[in-house]
C-alpha cells in the first residue's frame, strides 16, 4: 500500500495498526486489544458507498474499505511469501523416546 501511495501512507497507518491489533495472534491465542483491554474488540462494520447523506463521510468511510481490502490482501500476500521461505529450510524429522537431540536456544 505504501508503494502504491507514498504520499499517503501516514493517513493510513493508524488502520493498519487497527488491523493488526484486532486481528488473532496464534502466539498469544488471543488479539493484542483483547490482551490489553480484556475485551474482544468492537465490530467494524463493513460500509456500502451511498449509506451516509453526508458525502465527505461517505468518501471517508469508502477510502476506509478500499485501505483495509488492500492492507488484507497485503499483509495474506506476505504470510504466504514468509511460509514459503520458511518452509523451504524445514524438514520432517523422526524422533524416538530416548534419542539425544542437540537444541539450540536463542536469547530472544
Amino acid at each position: 500500500m505504501c508503494s502504491e501511495k507514498p504520499q499517503t501512507w501516514s493517513k493510513w497507518l493508524s488502520l493498519a495498526e487497527w488491523w493488526y491489533n484486532t486481528c488473532f495472534h496464534s502466539a498469544i491465542q488471543s488479539t493484542p486489544f483483547e490482551v490489553v483491554n480484556g475485551q474482544p474488540p468492537p465490530i467494524n462494520l463493513p460500509y456500502l458507498l451511498g449509506e451516509s447523506n453526508n458525502m465527505s463521510v461517505d468518501r471517508s468511510l469508502s477510502a476506509r474499505e478500499d485501505a483495509i481490502k488492500l492492507l488484507k490482501f497485503h499483509l495474506l500476500r506476505d504470510q504466504n511469501r514468509m511460509k514459503q521461505q520458511a518452509d523451504k529450510h524445514r524438514s520432517d524429522r523422526q524422533f524416538s523416546v530416548g534419542d539425544y537431540v542437540f537444541l539450540k536456544l536463542h536469547p530472544y
